[in-house]
């Protein structure tokens, strides 16, 4: 790893590259483990291995992408991120990532933006959807406990009273402290709104059939036309 490479990386990219990191171990830590089980063969020791990197990693990101976003030359913060991502690529060992990336990868693919801006878009929008799920129980109620609780520790805020219950709402809440850096959270401004929107049907269609399927609870064509549905309304 080497910081000094990054250290002229703008804020934007920044920030969007250090919310995919993010991203990529919350996704690998929320994958259910019966699936790694069963589909993958993993052993119960490989999933922990993999979660217990997912859960550093999320933490790095937490205490270093805010510095690193507003000092690009503190060497110390890059180099938690790298650390950060690295850990990211380690957990997501364990299954394919989920809905946040399926979904950012048909916006970007649509409307070509950068891939962690995706991410920061569509992450609230999927995350409300799971959690409103009659499915979304026992495992992953509980997993989902415990990241909100991590980004409410880790996450240095003054805020941090804003701070809720959920995972989707901490996820929401920490998004907003990257809007200087045009982070933004939703697609509004990108998404025409309405149900018959051609728009939402081409990218529900495109979200779906993405490879990044390992979620807490499943997600058809339907579940992303209402997730990008309410992503258009943000």
């Amino acid at each position: 790893l080497n910081p000094n490479l990054t250290v002229k990386l703008p804020p934007h990219l920044t920030a969007g590259t250090g919310i995919d990191a993010f991203f990529h171990s919350l996704e690998a830590y929320m994958v259910p483990t019966d699936v790694m089980l069963t589909r993958d063969g993993m052993t119960m020791d490989e999933i922990e291995y993999c979660d217990g990197f997912a859960l550093k990693g999320m933490e790095l990101v937490c205490r270093s992408l805010d510095r690193a976003v507003e000092d690009g030359a503190d060497i110390e913060s890059r180099l938690r991120m790298q650390i950060a991502a690295l850990y990211g690529a380690k957990a997501f060992r364990k299954g394919d990532l989920g809905g946040v990336h399926a979904s950012a990868h048909a916006l970007g693919a649509v409307f070509h933006r950068h891939h962690g801006e995706c991410i920061a878009r569509m992450a609230v929008p999927v995350i409300e959807h799971s959690e409103s799920r009659q499915d979304f129980e026992g495992e992953a109620k509980e997993r989902a406990g415990v990241l909100a609780e991590l980004i409410r520790n880790f996450a240095p805020s003054p805020s941090s009273s804003s701070y809720g219950a959920s995972l989707s709402q901490n996820v929401d809440e920490y998004l907003k402290r990257f809007e200087s850096s045009g982070i933004v959270v939703g697609c509004k401004d990108l998404v025409r709104e309405g149900s018959e929107s051609e728009d939402i049907q081409a990218l529900a269609e495109l979200a779906a059939n993405d490879g990044c399927q390992t979620n807490p609870v499943p997600l058809n064509k339907t579940d992303y036309h209402q997730i990008f549905t309410r992503a258009a309304s943000m």
